[in-house]
């Protein structure tokens, strides 16, 4: 996995900068003895970057880190003296501005962490986070990564992330835990836009729900058994239901955004197909009262005629209902208040 650090002592007064010192060189050696490639793109005294890479080194073994260089800046790490024993670098530059520089640093990283620093770490971490990447921020030194963490520690049970892991990790250093939530984040990234995924299943659902539609509606027709009085009024029932959900699937569907979170998603789904069966019920209920008022009795569904027209007709009613949730509620109420007015004067 590479893993870009990111953030600095900025700010920081002279122990939590002793402390996030050692704490970034404990980091470099985990990362290093967990076979990570560290990605980093300063060398400047008072960086995570610098001090992680330091602490790699320390790590027996050849290891790996991804150097990005600014756009018309030295490379890190050319004017030092004393050469790494351990530590292999490869190269970047990261064209344009810093900031473009590291959104370069960030599309080659699988994950990022953010250490104390302050406005360009927030900058990296929230961009990161906008990527889909997983970004784990480490407040116990404030900083920057403070602020990341306000903004993003709420997503992190998504991912595995306990109450007793959150608290540690706002507290104090922990390496082995910033290394374990670290790998949950990358296994289980709350980040990650799930758009196509939510778009397939759309699709199957659509799909599942014209098929059925179909096999009721011909099974139904063609009956020839005893029971086919009963089997058509089932059938209508569920005619009335597919019709609905594909009118809410469709309505759903056409204003689904991008960035909408799963829970969200399945919330407001949910919500619009309980309505949506519900609108197409009552209208159905209003279809039949109808037909009962004009001829003085309720359609029996003997004939394939009658059937026909029933299913045709609910159907109909149940997926506009379910389509135009906000016109056919008005619609519903008017004509149920209606129809109660004429009862009422009878």
């Amino acid at each position: 996995m590479k893993v870009l650090v990111v953030g600095s002592a900025t700010g920081l007064d002279a122990q939590i900068t002793e402390n996030m010192m050692v704490a970034c060189r404990g980091l470099g050696d985990a990362l290093a003895r967990s076979k990570h490639t560290i990605i980093a793109c300063s060398s400047d005294d008072g960086t995570v970057d610098k001090w992680v890479v330091e602490g790699a080194d320390e790590a027996e073994g050849n290891h790996d880190v991804i150097l990005f260089r600014d756009e018309g800046r030295a490379v890190p790490f050319a004017d030092r003296e004393e050469p790494f024993r351990n530590v292999r670098f490869k190269h970047r530059t990261g064209h344009g501005p810093r900031a473009v520089g590291r959104i370069h640093a960030i599309k080659e990283a699988d994950a990022l962490i953010a250490l104390g620093g302050s406005d360009g770490t927030v900058q990296i971490g929230l961009s990161a986070f906008a990527m889909g990447r997983p970004v784990l921020a480490v407040p116990s030194f404030g900083g920057g990564a403070k602020e990341i963490w306000r903004i993003l520690s709420p997503y992190y049970p998504q991912a595995g992330i306990g109450p007793d892991e959150l608290g540690e990790l706002d507290n104090v250093w922990d390496g082995d835990l910033t290394m374990r939530c670290l790998t949950k984040l990358a296994k289980r990234n709350p980040f990650k836009s799930s758009e196509f995924r939510s778009r397939l299943l759309l699709l199957a659902i659509v799909v599942v729900l014209i098929v059925s539609w179909f096999l009721i509606y011909t099974s139904s027709n063609y009956t020839s058994s005893t029971a086919a009085r009963w089997d058509r009024n089932v059938a209508v029932c569920l005619l009335l239901l597919v019709s609905a959900f594909a009118g809410t699937m469709l309505r759903f569907a056409l204003t689904l955004q991008p960035e909408d979170a799963v829970v969200r998603m399945l919330t407001q789904l949910l919500t619009e197909l309980a309505i949506g069966v519900t609108l197409a019920f009552g209208f159905s209920l209003l279809y039949l009262a109808g037909a009962y008022i004009i001829a003085g009795k309720f359609v029996a569904l003997d004939r394939s005629e009658d059937f026909l027209r029933v299913a045709v007709a609910m159907s109909t009613l149940a997926f506009s209902a379910g389509f135009a949730i906000e016109f056919a509620a008005p619609a519903l109420r008017e004509r149920a208040t209606a129809l109660l007015s004429r009862g009422v004067r009878r």
